[in-house]
């Protein structure tokens, strides 16, 4: 009988406290805060943009960021190690922008990071080309990517990757920079 009524009791007690609980309004999961992008205006806004690019590769509108980084003449050079006897050193405007699409949609984890102390230097020729205004930069970078859970992580050796960054003023607004090459130094 003593315990029946401590049961009672204990429902009793409990009773009041259950509606207020059941009328709690369920608060709105937060989005995120949009993203400020660099505006372009210094040779490490090129830098910067390319490495958000990379760490949101699912945002909306990512990849027209991402093209607009690039000069109409970018290309992207690999190290000769890194490419199969038979595969071509460049990857073109085109095909860099057909690869890294790819990555972001297919990637389940994606990290860039290229460390932000470095010179720039005048870059008058690339490829023997006249290369009006350009700037460039050597610096060492991070990269991990994995598409699937359960598949192999593929990355490069930390602290033994480098690459050389030229930019370039933006063809349709001097005031602004954009990628014009990257050459990989490999690892």
């Amino acid at each position: 009988m003593f315990r029946k009524t401590l049961i009672i009791l204990v429902l009793l007690a409990v009773l009041p406290v259950l509606p207020s609980c059941l009328d709690e309004t369920v608060k709105p999961v937060k989005e995120a805060p949009p993203i400020t992008w660099p505006d372009m205006s210094s040779e490490e806004d090129a830098i910067r943009t390319l490495v958000m690019c990379y760490g949101n590769p699912s945002l909306e509108g990512v990849m027209t960021i991402y093209e607009d980084l690039l000069h109409s003449e970018y290309f992207f050079r690999f190290a000769p190690e890194d490419v199969l006897p038979d595969d071509p050193l460049i990857l073109t405007r085109a095909g860099d922008i057909v690869s890294t699409g790819w990555i972001f949609e297919n990637q389940s984890e994606l990290e860039l990071d290229i460390f932000l102390a470095g010179a720039w230097n005048d870059y008058h020729k690339i490829d023997g080309a006249t290369c009006e205004g350009c700037r460039e930069t050597m610096r060492g970078y991070f990269i991990r990517v994995q598409f699937g859970k359960e598949n192999t992580v593929y990355q490069c050796i930390p602290d033994r990757a480098f690459v050389t960054i030229i930019v370039a003023p933006d063809e349709s607004d001097a005031s602004k920079w954009v990628i014009r090459a990257i050459y990989d130094h490999g690892t």
